[in-house]
């Protein structure tokens, strides 16, 4: 029988500390078995374990302690150490909940060696469900190796379709030969795809020949694109709001908010020249319009190894071509040959049998503006594909108001010529915010209305008042007077300029306007006429604005015609505007008369004293 002190108390009388025990044996039987421990053993601890042999026909005289005829007793120490293999899958980095619906999703896992002996070539497969349905099974081998009680990320090159705000069920299993323990072999994990955005609601209109276009309730840290067709692989502008002289035949214009594209060649084929090298220090150029991640790039690798990727700023470049920067974010990667036949250093060639691999990057740009994207190869180790001596002009790569490869580090000196070169990232996938894109919502614009003004009664008034107004007599903008309608105190001719919610601006046909007859309060709005306090006690403000000048006189009549009070004025011109005192006189109603240039304007004031 063989006995372990599992929770080292001293004895071996514990439920569990009998493990293995045979039946009887005769002449020259050997006794072969296994047993099970538990889960709960930690690596380095160890453990009493004592082997008792006794000559008997019966297994109950074999215990633990005590004594035999004839028999061996052997006590050993059981050592909890790793196992020499023992994969499994740690984590799956992506889709996580921050992904949006994708025709083309990569899966990327965490592959762990908790074993003690590095290996290559691990078998992995993944089936994705949604529900009982599965969506999708996936076999495959990291071709790396994985050292120790290391980790290694691996992007499987099959992508399936994902769907917005769906649940998935993702099983990653390690599959590799001889595994040790077999439990902890697949990791399950569930994530639900985000949902698409909310749909912007823009308005529009086209204002004298230009399309104005507007998103009038803007979420917050979103950005915008605006297209002039369902299908527009890129958008002609972007921002909440946008103008344009381009106008589809059918008038119709898209937006959505956010957006998930590809920028670059999709493949190193698209170029004919190229070769593979230990690139150190080399770097893309590109400027971004918003703030955006670059989730994802086809890279081929010529041999194995790591490679940095850094978005930086470029910092002080000198004469000889050394520089600095300052980084914005940064992965490094353990990249395997997609070379069919890898070699270190420089090869040179553009072999079509290399088709290379998905590399999940995850960079945040969140800064707009010209930045690089930097590769350090580890020395002696990892080799990447570029193309060289294309033709023509090859920059800016760009999908206008999102981002633009504008160049390589070949003229960092400000000599050298970049088209002839295309550096390291192919078919990179971009989005921009935080939040999944929207559907394109369609807008359909048409001419902003001009307004027609026309006269109801002492009025004038505005069919389309839009959302601001100015009203013109003869051309002359009227102070204050801003409302949809405007009750006129001249004769002349009378327009307006209104504004729409969009800032269109229109102008109405003029309108004759005849004064025949009006009160006097409204002719004594003409000159501003103002009373203040009014009632008061015989003590007031007077002001007026004649704009001629002429002799003015000021009379206060009480209700009998009579005069109470009078001032004159020669040759006056401009702002009048004093304290009047009209002595002691009694309360009641009495008209205030000022005469200037053969016209008459009257005011009702009231003293009581």
């Amino acid at each position: 029988k063989i006995f372990i002190d599992y929770n080292n108390d001293c004895d071996f009388k514990d439920a569990n500390d009998t493990f293995a025990y045979s039946g009887v044996l005769k002449n020259n039987d050997v006794f072969a078995g296994s047993f099970t421990t538990p889960g709960t053993l930690t690596i380095g601890s160890s453990y009493r374990t004592r082997i008792v042999m006794v000559e008997t026909s019966s297994p109950n005289d074999v215990n633990s302690c005590g004594n035999y005829t004839r028999g061996e007793t052997d006590d050993f120490r059981l050592v909890v150490v790793n196992p020499s293999t023992d994969f499994t899958i740690s984590e799956v980095i992506t889709p996580t909940v921050a992904d949006c619906a994708d025709n083309k999703q990569y899966l990327t896992i965490n592959i762990r060696n908790n074993g003690s002996v590095a290996k290559s070539n691990i078998p992995v497969s993944v089936e994705v469900k949604n529900g009982t349905t599965t969506v999708t099974t996936i076999n495959a081998t990291y071709p790396g190796t994985v050292l120790p009680l290391s980790s290694a990320s691996f992007t499987l090159q099959t992508p399936f379709i994902t769907a917005e705000n769906t649940t998935y069920t993702i099983l990653a299993t390690a599959n590799i030969t001889g595994d040790q323990n077999t439990a902890n072999n697949t990791l399950t994990t569930s994530l639900t795809i985000g949902r698409k955005g909310s749909d912007p609601n823009p308005i529009g209109t086209i204002c004298n020949n230009n399309a104005l276009l507007r998103i009038p309730s803007v979420a917050a840290n979103t950005n915008y694109f605006w297209y002039n067709s369902a299908t527009a692989t890129a958008p002609f502008a972007s921002g909440s709001s946008t103008s344009t002289t381009s106008i589809p035949g059918n008038r119709t214009f898209y937006v959505s908010s956010e957006l998930k594209a590809s920028i670059g060649p999709t493949t190193k084929m698209a170029y004919t020249d190229g070769g593979y090298n230990n690139f150190r220090g080399n770097f893309v150029r590109f400027n971004n319009s918003v703030p955006l991640t670059i989730e994802s790039a086809r890279l081929y690798i010529g041999n194995p190894g790591t490679i940095e990727v850094i978005v930086a700023n470029l910092g002080t470049v000198n004469q000889d071509g050394s520089f600095n920067y300052i980084p914005l974010s940064r992965t490094t990667l353990t990249v395997t040959a997609t070379n069919p036949n890898p070699a270190p250093g420089l090869v040179n060639g553009n072999p079509s049998a290399d088709t290379g691999a998905v590399y999940y990057l995850n960079l945040p740009v969140n800064e707009p503006g010209d930045h690089i994207l930097l590769v350090l190869c580890n020395e002696n180790g990892a080799t990447i594909f570029r193309n060289n001596n294309i033709t023509g002009s090859t920059y800016p790569i760009s999908i206008p108001n999102v981002m633009s490869i504008t160049g390589n580090s070949v003229n960092i000196t400000g000599t050298g010529d970049p088209n002839p070169f295309y550096y390291f990232f192919y078919d990179m996938k971009i989005r921009t915010g935080t939040s999944c894109p929207s559907i394109r919502q369609e807008i359909v614009v048409s001419d902003a209305p001009t307004p027609v003004v026309t006269r109801q009664g002492d009025s004038l008034v505005i069919s389309a008042p839009g959302i601001s107004r100015q009203w013109f007599k003869d051309d002359v903008g009227i102070d204050g007077a801003t409302n949809p309608s405007y009750k006129p105190i001249a004769s002349g001719n009378y327009k307006v300029v209104t504004i729409d919610a969009l800032g269109c601006q229109k102008t109405s046909a003029p309108i004759q306007f005849t004064v025949t007859s009006l009160p006097p309060e409204v002719v004594a709005r003409e000159i501003k006429l103002s009373v203040s306090p009014n009632p008061n006690k015989g003590l007031f403000n007077l002001s007026f604005e004649v704009k001629e000048k002429g002799d003015v006189s000021i009379e206060l009549l009480n209700s009998g015609g009579q005069r109470e009070f009078d001032q004159s004025y020669p040759g006056f011109n401009g702002a009048f505007s004093r304290q009047m005192n009209v002595g002691n006189i009694n309360d009641g109603q009495y008209i205030l008369k000022i005469f200037h240039n053969k016209k008459t304007y009257l005011q009702k004031v009231i003293i009581i004293k």
